[in-house]
């Protein structure tokens, strides 16, 4: 029996603008990235493929699960249906023991990919790629002054997400979820590893734990510690990399507020 793909779809970008119907999906098939770009000006002789795409995409753009009858989830299949046939053939399951799967940190950050555009002509949908020589996505735009990223280095490390190993409890998951159980220095070393999305929130964070580590709090007390800062080769900011808490499956909040029948034992909370 063939291994079902491992994907999902990671975003769903639409435009602000009302004047504008294009569309992009990122899906993450087994281990790399499809970026699927929707534009009406590539559909030929299909008024009611239009019109569907229209009510779809406007329900995309609520940010609702559901508007009408109509679900996202039937969005995505409909999306997804021409194009399976290419992702399977592009991106097969890895050809090791799903036990084995392992992949870095940049590798996920930076995975292989290939862009298609969505051509509908006479109501039939027909995928095509394009060919493309840099992503259309990237994990992070985030960036500092050097002056304070000089200051970061005389309190803190820098890391190479090449050198950041993601840690799943079931490795496959590797090939299509976000990481947030990350392994450092030679795998030794568990983190959590929290993407970079402002860079205000960011900077006001990091500041905050310069003011705990200069303190000495972080040494005496059981809070949260900064490993470090996870940057890339343009000097982006992916994330930091924070103290890893082992929920053993259940939600954080369990640890903080536990009043609720089944939570966790006080020494798990305490942790």
């Amino acid at each position: 029996m063939a291994t079902a793909p491992r994907y999902r779809i990671e975003s769903i970008t639409t435009s602000f603008q009302s004047g504008n119907p294009d569309a992009r999906f990122s899906v993450r098939w087994n281990g790399k990235g499809f970026y699927i770009k929707i534009s009406p000006t590539k559909f030929i002789d299909s008024p009611e493929m239009t019109q569907k795409y229209m009510i779809y995409l406007k329900v995309l753009k609520s940010g609702e699960e559901v508007i009408g009858d109509i679900y996202d989830t039937d969005i995505y299949k409909w999306v997804m249906a021409p194009f399976k046939p290419l992702l399977v053939e592009l991106a097969p399951p890895p050809a090791c023991n799903p036990k084995d799967i392992k992949i870095t940190l940049d590798e996920h950050q930076f995975p292989e990919f290939v862009v298609f555009e969505l051509d509908i002509i006479d109501e039939k949908l027909c995928p095509r790629r394009v060919v493309a020589e840099t992503s259309p996505v990237r994990p992070s735009f985030v960036s500092f002054f050097d002056d304070f990223l000089d200051d970061l280095e005389t309190w803190t490390a820098f890391y190479d997400p090449a050198g950041i190993v993601p840690s799943f409890q079931d490795p496959e998951d590797a090939l299509f979820k976000p990481p947030s159980k990350v392994l450092i220095d030679h795998c030794e070393t568990e983190c959590f590893f929290k993407p970079c999305n402002s860079g205000v929130q960011t900077k006001h964070e990091l500041e905050t734990y310069k003011m705990i580590h200069a303190a000495g709090l972080d040494s005496r007390l059981n809070l949260c510690h900064l490993y470090g800062i996870v940057m890339d080769e343009y000097d982006f900011i992916l994330g930091v990399l924070l103290t890893h808490i082992h929920n053993r499956g259940c939600p954080l909040s369990t640890k903080i507020a536990p009043e609720e029948p089944g939570d966790p034992p006080p020494e798990v909370r305490q942790r």
